[in-house]
């Protein structure tokens, strides 16, 4: 083997091969990474390191390398279904395609790896622009400032107008067969903090009636609505939204939040969360009866 070379294993002929790329100069990785609303397991450390490593070596031998990381934190549908028609889209006779396989390069860029998260991003941008779709709705708040705020960061150009699903859902304005009722709203950290106290959250919940757990109305006239949780907007954070893959890094910390937030929450009243990450977390790690807000706009209908 000559200096500066690569050898690799082919998986497809059990054998280690000198590396030849298919273009001359060029290489595409596409490589797997952490389902982040899911169990997380050692696998989804290794291409952190693993293919990192394999990036970093390919662009010192000189290629032009582009990589793209599968980060599964947009595009699925309610419960983890991968197949079947949305419920709120149905009502609404809204057409719609479900975007799979993507990455924002959120999670890139959370673990440190700004120049992969941007062609992360790039790639993402393409794929969407290439459809010709003029609005992207997103559940994940991870994802919406990814959307709104890393790709302006990073040069980055979606062409079609991002919505948060709250924003998306009180524009439809449907009418809601049935009342929320008592629950307590747990802030996102993404889009009240980083978006300008994103307002639709609070507007979708004054749409099917939702009151504190202390039997007051919903103003959603006032930002300090009775039905909100916490006072620093950290909890949601830490239990999973912001960090987006926070529970494969540190499990330990957010149990402890997740526990944090159970020791303060009122047992008997349906927790609301925007982010799906913050339900998945604080579903497996406390007792606690949590929706997030497309859950419960929908059993309104």
């Amino acid at each position: 083997m000559k200096p500066n070379q690569l050898t690799i294993y082919n998986s497809l002929s059990r054998n280690k091969e000198l590396f030849r790329p298919i273009h001359e100069g060029r290489v595409g990785m596409y490589v797997c990474g952490p389902t982040v609303y899911g169990d997380g397991h050692l696998g989804h450390a290794r291409p952190a390191i693993t293919f990192d490593i394999l990036y970093r070596y390919l662009t010192h031998l000189g290629y032009k390398v582009r990589y793209v990381r599968n980060i599964t934190d947009v595009g699925h549908l309610e419960h983890d279904a991968d197949d079947g028609e949305d419920k709120i889209a149905k009502k609404a006779g809204v057409k719609y395609r479900v975007a799979k396989g993507g990455s924002t390069g959120k999670a890139l860029y959370v673990l440190g790896f700004a120049e992969a998260a941007k062609l992360a991003a790039e790639a993402f941008a393409e794929a969407v622009n290439k459809t010709g779709v003029k609005t992207v709705v997103v559940s994940s708040p991870a994802a919406y400032d990814a959307l709104v705020n890393d790709f302006k960061a990073w040069g980055v150009k979606l062409d079609a107008k991002v919505m948060h699903v709250s924003e998306f859902i009180v524009s439809l304005k449907l009418k809601f067969s049935k009342k929320a009722g008592k629950l307590c709203y747990l802030e996102s950290d993404f889009l009240k903090n980083y978006n300008g106290n994103l307002k639709f959250p609070r507007a979708l919940l004054a749409q099917v009636k939702a009151e504190s757990g202390e039997g007051f109305t919903t103003d959603l006239t006032n930002e300090k609505t009775p039905f909100m949780f916490g006072t620093n907007n950290e909890e949601s954070y830490t239990c999973g939204e912001g960090a987006v893959v926070f529970a494969q890094l540190r499990p330990e910390i957010v149990k402890k939040m997740a526990k944090y937030v159970e020791a303060r929450a009122d047992k008997d009243v349906l927790l609301a969360v925007a982010s799906p990450y913050t339900k998945t977390q604080l579903s497996k790690k406390t007792k606690l009866k949590v929706s997030t807000l497309t859950e419960i706009a929908a059993e309104c209908l």
